[in-house]
């Protein structure tokens, strides 16, 4: 019996950080992390998941519509256990956040990036207009055009060491960002005199 409830137990423990649906063409699965808040993936089928936006539509907000934004302080984990649609289940690495992701989450404060992270893609946080810091590992090593857009808040952001590019408008309209670190192996800016800076 104690093992009954002890198996029973562990099962509701691994349902509330992943579980599997089939609701929507833009995504796979979705987790629910330590503050409630809900993220969705996608499966790359190479034991590894990427961070989604639960709808295809960037546009006017569409990304969110019928689904609940995430909010408060999130904690990305750097592996989830997944179950595919054949009922196979094994432990998934979070490799990348993918474009639109948390598109307009603008009740984020924090974000923490694990280090299995190698890219951020275009404008994955666009709009999160209340994040005031992002923790991150230094594997990371693409980050896209628009990626931090409108972050209203972001007061400082030290660019990862494998990082060799900043695209046009990676912080734009990040009027109270102050402090930025921007490490040797970056070897090609946007160019700011055509209008497509890193800050416009």
């Amino acid at each position: 019996m104690k093992k009954h409830v002890l198996m029973i137990w562990v099962t509701m423990l691994i349902s509330l950080f992943t579980t599997k649906v089939w609701a929507n063409d833009a995504y796979d699965g979705f987790i629910m992390l330590q503050n409630g808040s809900i993220i969705y993936i996608r499966d790359n089928y190479d034991n590894t998941v990427w961070i989604c936006a639960p709808n295809n539509d960037g546009t006017d907000n569409g990304n969110w519509n019928g689904f609940t934004k995430p909010y408060g302080d999130i904690v990305i984990p750097d592996s989830i256990w997944y179950v595919d649609m054949w009922g196979h289940g094994g432990w998934r690495s979070v490799v990348y956040i993918g474009t639109n992701a948390f598109l307009d989450c603008d009740e984020i404060t924090s974000i923490v990036i694990p280090d299995g992270v190698t890219s951020i893609q275009e404008c994955a946080f666009c709009g999160c207009t209340s994040l005031t810091s992002i923790s991150h590992g230094n594997n990371i090593n693409y980050i896209g055009y628009s990626a931090f857009a409108d972050c209203f808040s972001l007061t400082s952001f030290d660019i990862p060491n494998g990082v060799t590019q900043l695209e046009w408008g990676t912080f734009f309209r990040c009027t109270e960002l102050t402090s930025i670190y921007i490490p040797s192996s970056v070897t090609n800016i946007a160019n700011p005199t055509s209008g497509d800076g890193v800050f416009e």
